[in-house]
């Protein structure tokens, strides 16, 4: 994050909306739909993985620089229940967009 002068970031995926499982190739749209809107941040792409096995890892990206309330708006857009966002010499928190069913 210094390196490219930042100080706040923000992990989002677009994957299963609602925690709802898509196929593969609906989620791999939805995440190059995403890819197309931090144009102005640096990202890299990862994977969110969860304890359940049965739980396939989910496409992400780290956005760095990105403000909290954008992050946020990107995560409701696509209908993600949280994101994970932190600042520099700070803990993570993870962040509820909606509530969960």
């Amino acid at each position: 994050m210094r390196k490219h002068q930042v100080n706040e970031w923000a992990y989002i995926t677009a994957w299963n909306p609602f925690a709802k499982v898509l196929s593969d190739e609906e989620n791999d749209r939805r995440q190059l739909e995403l890819k197309e809107l931090p144009k102005d941040f640096i990202c890299f792409e990862g994977e969110g993985v969860g304890t359940d096995p049965a739980w396939k890892p989910e496409r992400s990206l780290l956005v760095l620089g990105i403000p909290k309330n954008e992050a946020m708006q990107i995560g409701k857009k696509f209908e993600q229940y949280a994101i994970v966002y932190g600042r520099i010499d700070e803990a993570a928190e993870l962040i509820a967009l909606f509530e969960f069913k």
